[in-house]
């Protein structure tokens, strides 16, 4: 299973549990959730820092943000912080935005095996894996754009798991391929728009197993003309 599908399956566990503890009367759900929701920001900035096997400054601003966020949520600031916290935020973002964080990253991967995340901002991958087995793709808050068209697939087919929170996924496939798109969206959409020509049963496989979350994930091929 992906990065990106455990931390949404987590988040919904943990969310079905404090509403079903909320209605049994043993806790306060809407203060709990309050309170700590800003560890997802920290946990989707330590995301980052995995899917790109480097400390980002995506990761960095995820990460710190979230601690803020969290200090002033649970009240160890004390009660007037958030009056200091929210300019802070302000400027971080403008700062961001100025120094260009945010913009487009491109990037290729060799490997059979690989992981991206985009979260806050907008990541572009090209494959060009010798026999790639799996890919997990994850969009929260953020776009993600992954080129098959370099790769090549194992004999034994290939995985990709695309998940998209607030966000939008491309997964781009050469022509002559086998595509599977499977999905569960939950007040999102998935789109599957590859063509089945000229496939045959020796044709290289390609499973992509979608979860969209307020999100879409779009299969295709790269357009003619661009």
């Amino acid at each position: 299973m992906s990065a990106g599908r455990t931390l949404v399956g987590a988040a919904l566990v943990a969310l079905g549990a404090i509403f079903l503890l909320d209605a049994a009367g043993v806790i306060e759900g809407g203060n709990l959730i309050g309170k700590w929701w800003p560890g997802l920001l920290i946990a989707l900035g330590v995301l980052q820092a995995w899917g790109e096997k480097r400390i980002s400054a995506v990761a960095v601003v995820l990460v710190i943000g979230g601690l803020l966020l969290l200090a002033v949520s649970t009240g160890l600031l004390g009660a007037t912080a958030w009056a200091v916290t929210w300019p802070i935020i302000v400027v971080l973002a403008g700062a961001w935005l100025l120094s260009g964080w945010g913009r487009q990253r491109r990037g290729a991967s060799e490997d059979p095996e690989f992981s991206r995340l985009s979260a806050f901002n907008s990541v572009k991958v090209s494959s060009r894996a010798a026999s790639l087995r799996r890919a997990a793709l994850t969009a929260v808050f953020g776009k993600l754009r992954l080129d098959l068209t370099g790769a090549r697939l194992d004999p034994a087919g290939a995985r990709v798991s695309a998940t998209s929170v607030f966000g939008h996924i491309d997964v781009i496939v050469p022509e002559g391929w086998a595509v599977e798109v499977k999905g569960l969206p939950i007040a999102g959409a998935w789109d599957d728009t590859v063509s089945r020509r000229g496939v045959g049963p020796h044709s290289p496989r390609l499973a992509v197993h979608v979860l969209a979350v307020i999100g879409g994930v779009e299969v295709k091929h790269k357009p003619r003309w661009g």
